[in-house]
């Protein structure tokens, strides 16, 4: 998407998702042209089918990204070039994905998500104590103020929020990471009972991280980004 003089447009690439990033790095100008080079659509795309994507606003300039990457290395890499072929510009990192795009339209969040789109589900088969690469690790701060880490096959963080509250004592009774990372996890999720909080982090998109529901207003506060 580009915004110019108030007005904006869509443009689409069946197959170009995987180069968002490859496509932003040289700067604005060269982005821009390429972009607008596509077919220009008028339909929006949902979190599903849409895997990577842009909004370069020359009004305001700020650029909003979202794409797949393949490692942390290669999504703290892009960040930190763009951060100099953007110079004088707002470079975030959509983390909600389209949710974010259409945000800063003025068109909400939810534009592209149905009413009812999350689930909930009870969490079973969560850690992965033995791997070196685990998808994501989840930390929690016990009671006497130490903090325990895991492992986790579940690449996204979002679904430990889904789990809800009672991943807590699933945490408790599996056991934590033994052997050293051999490389960056996706994300990542730390609970804080104590202090009622749940902060995340991930290098891709954690599509309704702005809204989700935690199921547990009494324990939990909105969480931490």
């Amino acid at each position: 998407m580009v915004v110019e003089n108030g007005a904006w447009q869509r443009y689409y690439s069946h197959w170009a998702a995987d180069r968002v990033v490859d496509d932003l790095l040289p700067g604005p100008v060269a982005a821009t042209g390429g972009f607008r080079a596509n077919r220009e659509i008028d339909e929006w795309l949902d979190d599903v089918w849409c895997e990577g994507a842009a909004l370069v606003d020359h009004d305001r300039r700020i650029l909003l990204w979202f794409a797949f990457a393949d490692s942390g290395a290669d999504h703290i890499a892009a960040r930190a070039v763009l951060a100099r072929t953007w110079p004088g510009w707002d470079v975030p990192f959509a983390h909600d994905g389209m949710g974010d795009l259409t945000r800063h339209l003025g068109l909400g969040r939810s534009l592209t998500r149905a009413p009812g789109w999350f689930e909930t589900f009870e969490p079973s088969g969560f850690a992965a104590p033995e791997t070196t690469e685990p998808s994501s690790v989840v930390s929690l701060r016990l009671p006497d103020g130490s903090v325990r880490t895991w492992g986790s096959d579940w690449e996204q963080p979002i679904d430990h929020l889904a789990a809800g509250p009672g991943l807590i004592e699933l945490l408790v009774a599996s056991p934590s990471i033994t052997p050293a990372l051999t490389d960056m996890p996706y994300g990542g999720v730390h609970f804080d009972p104590q202090a009622r909080t749940v902060s995340l982090w991930a290098v891709q998109t954690v599509a309704g991280i702005h809204d989700w529901p935690l199921g547990a207003p009494s324990l939990w506060s909105t969480p931490q980004r």
